[in-house]
């Protein structure tokens, strides 16, 4: 959860938790497979008592970032190589489509929060 907090501010926090209750799409982007991980989990450990029945998959491969289109609600990570390549993925066709359909983005690498 520590590692979470100090990337995004507390008010972007409680918004995304806010959209996980109301099951909308999270894709969580970083550098290290381990922080992407525990981040993804600790948005989940942070649900308590709720508990998120939609897709969860901590480390999505990056070939199959036509997931982020699922009609499904997801909490996905994926890991970027470094801080140029997260900006590319958030720009991307594809997530830049997802997000206009409620799909909200984790940057780790320039601790942001796009909706």
């Amino acid at each position: 959860v520590a590692s979470l907090m100090t990337r995004i501010k507390s008010s972007d926090l409680i918004l995304v938790l806010k959209l996980l209750l109301v099951e909308r799409s999270v894709l969580i982007i970083g550098e290290s497979p381990h922080l992407v991980t525990a981040c993804a989990c600790a948005l989940l450990e942070l649900l308590k008592p709720y508990v998120w029945a939609s897709n969860f998959m901590p480390l999505l491969p990056g070939e199959m970032l036509d997931f982020v289109n699922s009609p499904v609600p997801f909490l996905i990570g994926m890991t970027v190589k470094d801080e140029t390549h997260s900006l590319e993925i958030e720009n991307d066709e594809r997530v830049v489509d997802a997000r206009e359909t409620g799909l909200t983005c984790i940057n780790l690498s320039t601790n942001t929060v796009r909706l």
